[in-house]
């Protein structure tokens, strides 16, 4: 049986992880295999040599676009590869958060102390007689 999940956010790494740490790791193109990407910016310089490109991996966000089939099962593992690459001169700022089809399947994923967290939301409803509801 198929289970849709998307996964949405955007997690900053600051300063940038260079090209010479990024272009190592599998997280550069979508592949069936990973949930995430690490996105690439490229800003020109210009030495005594000319002008050439500088690339960085500036973020981390989901591989794919939209839903994703019995997908996302591995976010807290591969942004902990990605960490444990940058580290320890790296900071993440920002959320994953990933929506699975079934009511109050919530997860979010953030960076503490140089490792990749998963925290499992509690949804209550609070409805309009004051009475609550946890999902």
């Amino acid at each position: 049986m198929s289970y849709y999940t998307t996964l949405e956010g955007e997690i900053t790494i600051n300063p940038a992880m260079p090209w010479g740490t990024v272009k190592n790791l599998p997280f550069l193109e979508a592949r069936k295999d990973m949930d995430l990407a690490i996105v690439v910016t490229e800003e020109p310089y210009e030495d005594n040599e000319g002008t050439h490109i500088r690339k960085t991996g500036t973020s981390i966000v989901s591989a794919w676009s939209g839903e994703s089939v019995n997908g996302n099962r591995h976010v807290q593992e591969q942004l902990q590869q990605i960490v444990d690459a940058a580290v320890p001169r790296t900071g993440f700022d920002g959320v994953l958060t990933r929506f699975g089809e079934r009511r109050g399947d919530v997860i979010r994923y953030r960076v503490v102390d140089g490792k990749a967290v998963e925290e499992k939301a509690v949804v209550t409803l609070t409805w309009p007689d004051g009475s609550t509801e946890v999902m």
